[in-house]
C-alpha cells in the first residue's frame, strides 16, 4: 500500500511540474511567427510566393495556437503563477478575462498577452503581419521559450534530450489540436478566456471562416516541415497541401496517428496525450516579469454583471427570512459553523465564503441585512456548488437587532481566525432582487405584495 501511495504521489508531483505542453505550443508559435522562414519554405517546396488570399488562414493558425496557449496558462500549475477564486470560476464558466479585476497573476498575464497578440490578429496584409509577428516573437515568445532554462527531460521516458522532448510535445499539440478539423474548424480553436463561451460557439465560428482553408493548410504543413526536418519529405504530411476542404484535411488525422504519433509513443514509452516529457526544476516566474509588472486596465461592469462576479457565477437559492426569524440567522449560524469545520478538515484548509448584503444607507436609522454562504460540491471536472441566501433575516435596530449582534460578533471572530472570507455589498432590497433574479434556482422570492 505504501509503495502504491508513493507512486500516486510521484505521478501527482510530475503533473504539477509538467511544462511540455506549454513549451510545445510556444515552439509552434515561434515557428509560424518566423515569416522569413515561411516565405523561403513555400518558395522552395511549392515554387510559389505567399499569396494575399492565404492571409486569413495563416492568421487562423496563429489565432488557434494563441488560444491553445491561453488555455494552457489557465490550467497550468507548473508556471507558478498565482490564481484566485474569481479567475478559477471565470475559467470554468467561460467568462472572458477582460471582465475580471487584476486580482491574480494569471489574470494580469493573459490580459497583457491579449494586447500583444491583438496586433497580429488585426493585421490586414502580409507586411503588417510580419512586423507584428516579429515584435511579438522578440517581446513575448522568446521570454516564454526561456522557460527551457529551468526545465529538464523526465528521466523515466526514453527521450534523448530536452530539445527532442519539446519537439515531440510540439508534434502532439499540432496533431491533436491543429490537424483535427472534424467540426469544420481546428480543434484547438477554443474560446479560452479570450471571449464569451456560449453553446454552439465553435459551430458559429466555423460558418465565418470562408476562405481561410488554403492559408491554414499551408501553414500547418510548414509547421510539420520544421518539426520533422529531414523526415518531412517522406512523411504522410508532405502532400497534405493537396486537400481541398476541411473534411479531406481532417482525414489525415488518422494517418498522422498511425505513421508519426504511434511510433513515437512506442519508442518513448509514453502516451502522448498525457505528456510528461518535460518538467520544471525551479520556478520560471522570472521569465514573465515584464508582463506581470504592467497592470492592465479594468473595465467597469454593469450592476447585474458585477453581482454575478461577486457571487462567482454560482447559482443562488433564496430563503425568504423576512417573516420567519427561525429560517434566518438561527439557520445561517449552524450552516456557517459546519462549513468552517469542513474547510478546516480539508487538505487546502481554505476559508468559508460569506457575502454580507446591507440594505440601507449608512445614515439611515435602521438597516436590514441578508447573508449568503457558499455551499461547495465539486469534483475534478465538475462544480455543483451554490449560494444559500438568507434574505432580509435581521435588522441592526428593533426586535431582530439581537440576532444581528450575534451573527456579526461570530463573523468577526471567524475572520480574525482566518476561517471566513467576507465580501460586503450595500444595495436596496428591491434593486438587489431584480438584479439577481436570473441567478435564483428555486422559488421563494418575495412577491411585490410582500415587499
Amino acid at each position: 500500500m505504501t509503495k502504491q501511495m508513493d507512486e500516486i504521489k510521484e505521478q501527482s508531483n510530475t503533473f504539477e511540474r509538467a511544462i511540455g505542453d506549454f513549451l510545445g505550443i510556444v515552439q509552434c508559435l515561434l515557428i509560424i511567427t518566423d515569416m522569413k522562414g515561411y516565405k523561403e519554405w513555400i518558395n522552395k517546396y511549392h515554387s510559389k510566393k505567399i499569396e494575399g488570399s492565404h492571409l486569413p488562414g495563416y492568421k487562423l493558425l496563429f489565432d488557434t495556437l494563441f488560444r491553445m496557449l491561453v488555455s494552457d496558462i489557465e490550467r497550468n500549475s507548473s508556471l507558478k503563477l498565482t490564481s484566485d477564486d474569481i479567475f478559477e470560476r471565470a475559467s470554468f464558466t467561460g467568462t472572458p478575462v477582460n471582465k475580471l479585476p487584476n486580482s491574480c497573476e494569471k489574470t494580469i498575464l493573459i490580459k497583457n498577452l491579449l494586447e500583444h497578440f491583438s496586433d497580429v490578429i488585426n493585421s490586414n496584409n502580409w507586411s503588417i503581419l510580419e512586423i507584428a509577428m516579429s515584435k511579438l516573437s522578440s517581446e513575448v515568445l522568446h521570454s516564454f521559450n526561456s522557460v527551457r532554462e529551468v526545465s529538464v527531460t523526465a528521466t523515466h521516458y526514453a527521450v534523448q534530450d530536452l530539445d527532442t522532448s519539446i519537439n515531440y510535445s510540439s508534434m502532439f499539440q499540432t496533431y491533436i489540436f491543429l490537424n483535427d478539423t472534424s467540426r469544420g474548424i481546428p480543434h484547438g480553436y477554443m474560446s479560452a478566456m479570450i471571449d464569451e463561451a456560449t453553446f454552439g460557439y465553435r459551430h458559429r465560428v466555423a460558418q465565418t471562416l470562408g476562405n481561410a482553408f488554403d492559408g491554414y493548410k499551408y501553414g500547418v504543413q510548414y509547421l510539420w516541415s520544421q518539426l520533422l526536418k529531414n523526415k518531412f519529405q517522406e512523411s504522410v504530411v508532405s502532400d497534405i497541401h493537396k486537400t481541398g476542404d476541411w473534411d479531406t484535411f481532417d482525414k489525415y488525422f488518422d494517418k498522422i496517428q498511425t505513421e508519426i504519433i504511434n511510433p513515437l509513443e512506442k519508442s518513448t514509452r509514453a502516451i502522448m496525450g498525457y505528456d510528461r516529457f518535460v518538467v520544471i526544476k525551479k520556478s520560471p516566474k522570472r521569465f514573465f516579469r515584464k508582463l506581470l509588472e504592467k497592470k492592465p486596465s479594468e473595465i467597469e461592469l454593469p450592476p447585474e454583471e458585477s453581482l454575478k462576479r461577486m457571487f462567482l457565477w454560482y447559482p443562488i437559492q433564496l430563503i425568504d427570512s423576512s417573516d420567519y426569524s427561525f429560517s434566518g440567522i438561527p439557520a445561517f449560524i449552524p450552516l456557517l459553523m459546519g462549513m468552517i469545520q469542513i474547510k478546516r478538515r480539508s487538505e487546502d484548509k481554505s476559508k468559508a465564503k460569506v457575502v454580507r448584503i446591507v440594505h440601507g444607507g449608512a445614515e439611515e436609522h435602521r438597516r436590514s441585512y441578508s447573508y449568503a454562504i457558499l455551499t461547495e460540491l465539486s469534483g475534478y471536472i465538475s462544480d455543483s456548488s451554490g449560494w444559500l441566501l438568507f434574505f432580509d433575516c435581521c435588522d441592526d435596530r428593533g426586535s431582530t437587532s439581537g440576532l444581528f449582534q450575534k451573527v456579526e460578533t461570530l463573523l468577526a471572530r471567524y475572520v480574525e481566525n482566518d476561517f471566513v472570507e467576507i465580501t460586503s455589498l450595500r444595495i436596496e432590497k428591491e434593486t438587489f432582487l431584480t438584479l439577481i433574479n436570473k441567478e435564483i434556482v428555486s422559488e421563494g422570492m418575495p412577491s411585490d405584495e410582500e415587499e
